[in-house]
Order: structure tokens, then sequence, then C-alpha cells
């Protein structure tokens, strides 16, 4: 669900950007100063918050040997959600200070150009808090958890790496299964480093971390016991 969510709110967003934001055409160059002239604030944010979302997912999706990592537990539950939208809440309205008197005060003639400036502004800012709420909360849960690690002693049955999507195009995933399960978990994605040191057979340790919300995770920490 919140995968769902994440990517809606990622959707709505860009659809905003490219109505709201001058383009690259040299022909529209004075509708970029314009755009400028009257979010001055408004256009460097937009560009920082894309940034930010965008790259930690791809980061996270790429690198699991650098911020991914395993999780046992789910986002989707009642807390999670109520925490995110505490964030959401907070960051919508540290962005609206930011920019509210660019949004209230747009000028006619930049309401010629895009009729609907005004409300694709708002829904840009709530678009932008509810997906920063997220990936702050997504970074926090284990950067800032400093719980001890739970050790589990375990032995590899399959060190492999596979190919999602096509050769051109797709990324390796770096996994190893093992035996027994811990918390039903009995596979990780790890890092090409650590896919490589681990053979079938061999006994690792795993660590499970509380994680600073509750949800629990597998650190990309793994030793050869």
């Amino acid at each position: 669900m919140l995968i769902a969510i994440y990517f809606f709110h990622a959707f709505a967003f860009i659809i905003c950007i490219l109505y709201l934001l001058p383009s690259t055409k040299r022909c529209d160059n004075y509708y970029r100063e314009l755009f400028r002239k009257n979010f001055p604030t408004f256009y460097p944010l937009s560009f920082w918050v894309f940034i930010i979302v965008f790259f930690y997912f791809l980061i996270d999706v790429l690198s699991k040997g650098w911020i991914g990592v395993n999780y046992i537990d789910s986002f989707d539950t009642k807390k999670c959600y109520i925490i995110m939208a505490v964030y959401a809440v907070i960051i919508f309205k540290l962005l609206l200070s930011k920019v509210r008197n660019e949004i209230l005060n747009v000028s006619q003639e930049l309401k010629n150009r895009r009729i609907w400036a005004v409300p694709f502004s708002y829904i840009i800012l709530y678009t932008s808090s509810v997906l920063l709420s997220v990936v702050f909360f997504h970074f926090t849960n284990h950067f800032l958890d400093f719980s001890f690690g739970e050790e589990h002693v375990v032995t590899v049955t399959t060190s492999s790496r596979n190919t999602v999507g096509n050769r051109r195009k797709g990324h390796t995933v770096f996994e190893i299964s093992f035996r027994p399960s811990v918390y039903k978990l009995h596979k990780l994605e790890v890092s090409r480093v650590t896919q490589g040191l681990i053979s079938s057979g061999n006994k690792i340790k795993i660590y499970v971390y509380k994680g600073l919300y509750g949800v629990r995770y597998v650190s990309n920490r793994i030793d050869l016991k």
C-alpha cells in the first residue's frame, strides 16, 4: 500500500511540475523569466524536492550495500501511517512558509499563461510533503536506530545474482538464501561485494534491529562465522 501511495504522489508531482515549470525550449524563454520572477523560491525548491525524493529511491533500489536494508516488518501499519502523516503536515507547513507569499501574489500575466498555476502550486507542495515524509520515515527508521542488534547464526543455502529487466536496461539483484528462517525471513538482498564473499554452506551471522519506529529490519552487516 505504501508503495502505491508513493508512486501515486510521485506521478501527481511530476504532472504538476511538467505543467507549471517552464520547459527547456528556446521559444519559452519569456515564460521562464516570468516564472522565475513570480516564483524565485518555488523554482529551486521544486528542483531539490525532486532530487531528494527520486535519487533516494534510486539509490535505495540499486545500492543494497548503502541505504538499503531488508525489512522484516511492514510499513503498512496504522502506527507508521500516523507518524508519516504527522511528518507530512510538518513538512507541508515548512514548505508553505517558504513560498506562501509567492503563491498569493502570482501575477495575472502568469495566470493567463498557466490558468491552474495557483492550485497546481498547492498540489506540488502537498505531494512534496507526502513524498518527503516517506523518505524521512524510511531514512530515520534505520539511520537513527541505536538499538543493539539481535544476532542470528544461519547457514547459506544459495548465493545468487539475478538480472531484473533486460540485460541492457535492467539491474542485477544479489541475494542469499539461508536456513533456519529469521522471523519468517529466509532470503536477503545484499551488495555485490557481500554476495561475492558468501558461498553455499557458509555459516553467517545476521543482525536484526528494532528500528526507530518499531519496524524491524536485517542490517547490511553480515559476518562469516
